[in-house]
């Protein structure tokens, strides 16, 4: 097999393993923004209690709501959303005065470029991807007048990713639609298949569309002296014409270009897990409920009438006329709506209130200040917001480290290469470097670490004046282990905490150190002063050096 085929034949594979996921995907897409969903789902009809299509825009709503929230949280135009340091090095210790200059303008000179970009506009579209279908997917890279451009894709449609041993998404396949124009404008008309040239500048084949696949993945032959730029990079990018799997073009890069962040990862499966997906089938109930309302608020605005046979056929639907024979000379009667609306507009509000937790959005408001309870004291409300927080690090940190960690250092490559970063100091040649976020959301993950240790520090302290004051607590509880429990309970970071060997030898050299003081305090009690105004004794041996002394003279 060449190439292109083995690269084909891997996507197909790719496709067919997908087509479980897929599924729940369309529905995503059915449920959420159905103007936007191409395939068949089965619900072309009215049926009882269902309806052919969404009723109710809350599940989308609750989904653009929480785009918004991690957007807010995690970016602010005119603020500084990180800075750099060297890899390793917990601050400017250790560093010349030119090597932080340089890591202090690198930060500057590509926030500049992500700010004054398109960037916020597409990393909101890609943020609505991420929440809807698990996975968002990112790309950037510099237009031929030196302007940063930011790209987002959904992975609903025609595009599949793959990740390596370490969980990182290093392979991604994309299949391209292009009229025979945009083929040209992409590839260049030369290296057009013959079937898409014969369509190309064809009036009647202006709408005809080619399928083409996009690969980029490791290059395992990467080799610096190899003639060709593309054959000398870690990543090989190759575009192949579908229909006869012929290469198209070929590129590579130095790094893999796209960031796909998981909102929650499992697994066995390069794909994450969205709120959206965690939430279907209460979104299905819910429509179904909005369903039921909208007939029976429908009935009971206009029911169906009874009367004479003579005026018309039976339809039970609202506003209907439905025949019926009657001995007392065809009286006509509204059909009697006996319905609980009450319990299904409490139905309606129990859904959309565990829609909206699924999405976070009670999570996010509770950490504005002005949102939080007002009979709440200072600390509760801090210790509400602390545990609010703790239950999305997971989710922010996943992001920061699938996203900005990756494309920040894509940024400052793709500007290295083009000449707009000041030369890299002889301190800093060599050696990697670190994002620092100074986010929004992680000013607050911070402060909830900072929360913490604070916290475990104050009951640490509050057990050993315990133990003071009650010297036989030791004899019941194991107050060192109890110690470190109340660390790992506060969830304080696990390298703040010393582990039991180092305690142990913490508490040996504390012992020592005491044992010595002791005895030295002991030698230093049984020494007699020296009192100088005192007589000497007669016969001592001060009376009989002052003897030898006043022979000598």
């Amino acid at each position: 097999m060449t190439e292109a085929e083995k690269i084909v034949a891997g996507y197909e594979t790719l496709k067919s393993a997908r087509g479980g996921l897929d599924g729940a995907f369309d529905d995503v897409a059915f449920y959420f923004f159905p103007e936007k969903f191409e395939g068949k789902h089965g619900l072309d009809s009215m049926e009882v209690g269902e309806a052919a299509r969404p009723l109710t825009s809350f599940p989308m709503g609750q989904a653009l709501l929480l785009a918004g929230h991690l957007y807010a949280n995690t970016f602010s135009l005119g603020n500084e959303l990180f800075t750099l340091r060297a890899e390793g090095q917990e601050g400017d210790a250790g560093l010349d005065d030119e090597a932080k200059r340089w890591l202090s303008d690198t930060a500057k000179r590509a926030l500049k470029a992500i700010q004054g970009s398109n960037f916020p506009d597409v990393v909101q579209q890609d943020d609505l991807n991420y929440v809807l279908f698990g996975t968002g997917a990112m790309t950037q890279e510099l237009s031929k007048d030196g302007r940063l451009v930011f790209k987002a894709q959904s992975i609903y449609r025609n595009f599949y990713i793959q990740e390596n041993a370490e969980g990182v998404v290093d392979a991604c396949w994309m299949e391209l639609t292009y009229t025979a124009q945009q083929a040209s404008e992409k590839y260049g008309y030369e290296k057009l298949p013959a079937e898409v040239k014969q369509a190309y500048g064809d009036p009647s084949k202006v709408n005809e569309t080619f399928a083409f696949l996009h690969f980029i993945g490791p290059n395992p032959a990467s080799n610096p002296k190899k003639a060709h730029l593309w054959a000398k990079r870690a990543y090989k990018s190759v575009h192949i014409f579908i229909k006869d799997k012929t290469v198209i073009k070929r590129g590579g890069f130095d790094s893999f270009p796209w960031q796909c962040p998981r909102f929650y990862k499992l697994d066995g499966s390069p794909y994450g897990i969205s709120p959206a997906r965690i939430c279907l089938p209460d979104v299905r109930e819910l429509n179904a409920v909005e369903a039921e309302l909208k007939d029976l608020s429908d009935l009971a605005a206009r029911p169906p009438v009874f009367g004479p046979p003579a005026l018309g056929s039976a339809r039970i639907v609202p506003g209907a006329y439905i025949p019926v024979d009657s001995s007392d000379g065809g009286k006509i009667e509204f059909y009697p709506v006996q319905a609980d609306l009450a319990a299904k507009l409490n139905q309606r509000s129990e859904l959309r209130e565990d829609i909206r937790e699924r999405f976070l959005i009670n999570m996010f408001l509770s950490l504005d200040p002005a949102v939080n309870p007002k009979e709440k004291t200072a600390t509760e409300a801090q210790l509400m917001q602390s545990e609010k927080m703790q239950s999305i690090t997971g989710v922010i940190n996943r992001l920061m480290r699938e996203r900005y960690a990756l494309m920040i250092p894509r940024v400052v490559e793709l500007m290295a290469k083009a000449g707009m970063l000041l030369q890299v100091p002889p301190g800093l040649r060599g050696k990697n470097y670190e994002v620092v976020y100074t986010s929004r959301i992680d000013s607050r993950l911070s402060q909830v670490e900072i929360d913490n240790l604070l916290g475990a520090s104050e009951a640490i302290a509050q057990l050993e004046a315990m133990e003071q004051a009650a010297p036989g607590l030791g004899d019941v509880i194991n107050t060192r282990k109890a110690k470190r429990a109340l660390a790992h309970k506060k969830n304080v970071d696990s390298d703040l905490i010393y582990s039991e060997r180092e305690v142990e030898e913490r508490e040996q050299a504390r012992a020592e150190a005491l044992a010595q003081a002791q005895q030295q305090q002991a030698m230093s009690e049984s020494m007699k002063p020296v009192d100088l105004q005192k007589p000497v004794e007669p016969g001592s041996m001060l009376e009989q050096l002052g003897a030898l002394g006043g022979a000598a003279r």
